[in-house]
């Protein structure tokens, strides 16, 4: 069963009709943090979920071209593990779209997240913004898997693994 099919056992999800300021997204990763500490009792795994958490809403509140964004969050338990999945979701200017496009390609295609994020951290001193550098960040230092996809104008990028193998006892 996918995990966005099981019953979760942390849920949260948060749309905004116009971007949030750049203020909100560390409370608001923080809030997720503590939301997921009593489960988690792992400082590594809940580091790694809000690494991710972080990057994503970032993202969203850098790139959205109309201000309209969402966040969801999911945990899901199954076979002794919890697995986590962040997906975000706006509108990219439209002249950003292939580069967005071209850098989550390369970032998904990367069969070695560390040297790709070498690679990114090079190439983001030759650019000011859009660099990647968040994305592959996730990539290299969370074993979460990204993936992304165009819904119309929408861009959805997904962030999905697992947090903890051992869990602590409810």
């Amino acid at each position: 069963m996918k995990p966005s099919e099981e019953k979760p056992v942390v849920s949260l999800d948060v749309s905004f009709g116009e971007a949030p300021p750049q203020g909100m997204v560390t409370p608001l990763c923080q809030s997720l943090s503590e939301l997921c500490r009593p489960i988690l009792a792992d400082d590594d795994a809940a580091g790694r979920l809000r690494l991710t958490a972080h990057e994503l809403l970032e993202n969203i509140v850098k790139y959205s071209a109309d201000g309209s964004c969402r966040f969801r969050f999911e945990l899901h338990r199954a076979a002794g593990a919890l697995s986590a999945l962040i997906e975000t979701s706006n509108r990219p200017a439209p002249a950003r779209r292939a580069d967005a496009e071209e850098r989550l390609d390369a970032l998904t295609a990367a069969r070695d997240p560390l040297e790709h994020y070498d690679s990114v951290i090079a190439d983001s001193a030759q650019r000011p913004a859009g660099s990647g550098l968040g994305m592959a960040r996730i990539h290299a230092e969370t074993e979460y898997r990204l993936s992304y996809r165009f819904d119309g104008p929408t861009l959805v990028i997904t962030a999905s693994g697992e947090v903890l193998r051992r869990l602590v006892a409810p």
